[in-house]
C-alpha cells in the first residue's frame, strides 16, 4: 500500500495538507488539482474575477459549486513571475541490504511520468536517483539557498519507502520535516510568500 502526502511548507513551519493512504492513482488526481490552480482555465479565471468582485462589494460569496473546493476563500498566490519555478524529483529505487527495504519496481516509470507532467506545467525539472539521506538533504539545502526571486513557486517530489513522518534514503529513514524545514522563511527568503509544494509517495 502506498502512502501519499501532499505537503505545503509555509514560511515559518511545514503543515500537513493531505495525509492519506492510497494507490498511486491518487497522486495523479492531486496533480490535476495542482495543475488547475497553477494554470487556471478561462472559465475559472472568470469565476475567480466574479467572486472577488462580489466579495469586495460585500455580497455573500457562493462557494457551493461541487466542482470547486476553496481551501482559503478568495486568496490567490501571485503567479506573475518570469518563471514558474523548479521541481526536484528524488527517486529512490534500490536500498542498502541493512535497511531491509525491497527494490521499488515501477518507480522509474512514475518518475518519468512526473517529469513529463511537471515539465508540461512549465517547471524546470531535475531528477535524482537513489540518494542517501545526507544526499537528499544536501540537494534540497542547495535548492533552498538558491535565488528564487523570479520564480512563482517551488515543487519537490519524493518517491521512496517510508513510514508515518519518515522517508527513506537508500541507507535508511529520516524525518520528512528535516527536508521541508529547509524552506522556512528564515532559511529560504526568496520563497517567502510563495507556494512550496511537496509530493511524497512512500511505500510501507
Amino acid at each position: 500500500m502506498d502512502q501519499c502526502y501532499l505537503l505545503l511548507a509555509q514560511e515559518h513551519k511545514a503543515k500537513w495538507v493531505f495525509n492519506m493512504r492510497a494507490s498511486r492513482n491518487l497522486l495523479w488526481r492531486n496533480l490535476q488539482r495542482v495543475k488547475k490552480y497553477l494554470c487556471p482555465t478561462s472559465s475559472m479565471k472568470t469565476w475567480i474575477k466574479k467572486k472577488t468582485k462580489d466579495h469586495e462589494q460585500g455580497r455573500e460569496v457562493d462557494v457551493s459549486d461541487p466542482c470547486i473546493r476553496v481551501v482559503t476563500p478568495m486568496f490567490l498566490y501571485n503567479m506573475n513571475f518570469k518563471k514558474l519555478g523548479k521541481c526536484m524529483i528524488i527517486n529512490n529505487k534500490n536500498f542498502d541490504a541493512k535497511t531491509g527495504m525491497n527494490v521499488r519496481n515501477g518507480t522509474d516509470t512514475d518518475a518519468g511520468n512526473l517529469q513529463k507532467c511537471f515539465h508540461s506545467l512549465g517547471f524546470n525539472v531535475s531528477v535524482y536517483n537513489d540518494q542517501t539521506c545526507r544526499q537528499m538533504e544536501n540537494i534540497l539545502k542547495r535548492a533552498a539557498q538558491e535565488n528564487h526571486s523570479d520564480h512563482a513557486c517551488f515543487a519537490c517530489i519524493l518517491l521512496s519507502h517510508g513510514d508515518e513522518g519518515l522517508i527513506y534514503g537508500t541507507d535508511g529513514p529520516m524525518p520528512i520535516k528535516t527536508l521541508t524545514s529547509l524552506f522556512r522563511g528564515d532559511m529560504c527568503k526568496s520563497l517567502v510568500g510563495k507556494p512550496k509544494l511537496f509530493f511524497i509517495q512512500s511505500q510501507l
